[in-house]
């Protein structure tokens, strides 16, 4: 009888104690695991952007795009893309036009660009006009780690 009496009794401080358990796992745990960082890579050529998307998925949350369009339909439904990585050269686009849409919609996203046609006055150019970064192709894929990286570091 003592025994019944005592375990009803110290039932609800049990079921308290869960309830405290489960709250503080969520309360402190949650908020450690960190998502991905998104990434836009803009590529007008399948096969590279789809390598550029299989590369960096391991460390980000990659967003694909064939042309203008199709990037700010994803940069206007996910609002959390830190940096973009856009061919300059894409047919019938032009990257910087893509560079001034995409500062004057969020400044907070940084653009790196990749390019085949690489000329100095072309980066200097966009530079000036905000682009993080702009690295010729074929790009070095670890400079490009580095590079959306740092663009990542420094939207935070």
């Amino acid at each position: 009888m003592i025994i019944k009496e005592l375990q009803t009794k110290s039932t609800p401080s049990i079921n308290l104690g869960i309830l405290l358990a489960i709250l503080l796992v969520f309360v402190i745990l949650l908020p450690i695991k960190k998502m991905k960082p998104s990434i836009l890579i803009i590529e007008d050529e399948k096969i590279v952007r789809e390598g550029l998307v299989r590369t960096l998925s391991s460390h980000y949350e990659t967003f694909q795009a064939k042309n203008n369009k199709e990037a700010f339909e994803i940069i206007n439904d996910t609002h959390d893309i830190k940096v973009v990585v856009s061919d300059l050269k894409i047919p019938e686009e032009e990257g910087l036009e893509l560079l001034d849409m995409i500062r004057t919609a969020d400044k907070g996203i940084r653009v790196i660009f990749l390019t085949a046609f690489s000329s100095i006055e072309t980066a200097i150019d966009a530079i000036r006009r905000g682009a993080f970064d702009y690295m010729p192709k074929p790009v070095d894929l670890k400079k490009l780690r580095t590079a959306i990286k740092n663009a990542i570091d420094n939207t935070n």
